[in-house]
């Protein structure tokens, strides 16, 4: 009997479920802001400042710095989860929220810099909903929100 016929489907189901942690993570290139999103996070960064004390330490730099890491972190601090539930916010919203806006907000400062068709080049590389948060930005920070 050919070994073959044992080994790929062994093969595919290891496969499979080595990679369901990673399938089971949330994309974060695929997250759209909306306007209504950034104003609970406004709204909800006033209660925010509340919580941290001036003289408080920074915290700690994690060494993971995924993306599910930084929501179980945040996760973990009851005080941060009862103001995002508060403004009707989840710890997920937040940390893929702060991702979009860095990215975004990181895309549309350094596209000054770039020459015409480098820059349509990139943004034509990034997914729907990239390209959305960038153009969210833009209307932002031209005045146009």
């Amino acid at each position: 009997m050919n070994k073959f016929k044992f080994f790929l489907p062994a093969a595919l189901a290891c496969a499979l479920l080595v990679s369901a942690p990673a399938q089971a993570a949330e994309d974060a290139s695929h997250f759209q802001l909306s306007t209504a999103i950034l104003q609970k996070l406004k709204l909800a960064e006033a209660d925010m400042k509340q919580l941290h004390k001036p003289d408080e330490a920074a915290p700690e730099i994690d060494p993971d710095q995924s993306i599910e890491a930084a929501i179980r972190k945040i996760e973990k601090d009851g005080q941060t989860t009862a103001v995002l539930t508060k403004h009707g916010l989840t710890s997920r919203d937040l940390v893929l929220s702060a991702h979009a806006l860095l990215h975004a907000g990181t895309f549309v400062v350094m596209e000054k810099s770039f020459e015409p068709k480098k820059g349509a080049t990139m943004y034509q590389g990034y997914t729907k909903e990239q390209q959305a948060n960038i153009d969210l930005v833009r209307s932002i920070t031209s005045g146009k929100q």
